[in-house]
């Protein structure tokens, strides 16, 4: 697999209790080592611009026609969006002065998935603004195009719900794509 790709399956590296156990504690934040579902967490310097998300479609994820119900895009672009994240080492999890609420996604349906397709979700950065950035997610089965969307959050103070500028440390670990 390519730097930035990650796979479901991988085997993790610590266990996500251990990790959760360590930041109750006050230990480091920035979500080194293996986490939940077992992707790969090791942070370089670079910053990253997207993150690829290898999985298979589960038979819950599938409708009475066969085919996966159209709420689970969303579904896997979060799970890609988790994934980023992790890889650039810092969580979108809520502090007491920020929060990260998705104000806008829409997805365009190109081919239809069943279940146990092996897919690939790719997020990217395509615009980072001062207070918001928005994802362009692309969904694949080998060269076959699934689905593309796009995907806005906001940063805001929970205390307010107000739009506010992003932290300068998560800024400096991403960047748009190319």
């Amino acid at each position: 697999m390519e730097r930035g790709e990650h796979s479901s399956t991988d085997r993790p590296l610590v266990s996500w209790s251990s990790v959760r156990r360590g930041r109750r504690r006050g230990r480091d934040r920035s979500y080194r080592g293996a986490g939940k579902r077992g992707y790969d967490q090791r942070v370089t310097d670079t910053r990253v611009s997207e993150f690829t998300l290898h999985r298979r479609v589960n038979f819950y994820e599938v409708d009475q026609a066969g085919i996966v119900h159209f709420s689970n895009y969303f579904r896997y672009m979060e799970e890609a969006e988790y994934g980023f994240w992790r890889s650039a080492g810092v969580s979108l999890e809520p502090t007491p002065d920020y929060g990260f609420p998705r104000v806008a996604a829409s997805f365009d349906y190109h081919a239809p998935l069943r279940f146990d397709d092996a897919v690939a979700v790719r997020l990217q950065i395509a615009h980072i603004g001062r207070t918001s950035l928005r994802y362009a997610c692309h969904i694949t089965r080998g060269d076959t195009r699934i689905a593309t969307g796009t995907m806005t959050l906001v940063c805001v103070s929970p205390r307010e719900m107000r739009p506010v500028a992003f932290p300068a440390d998560r800024l400096a670990r991403i960047a748009v794509g190319a």
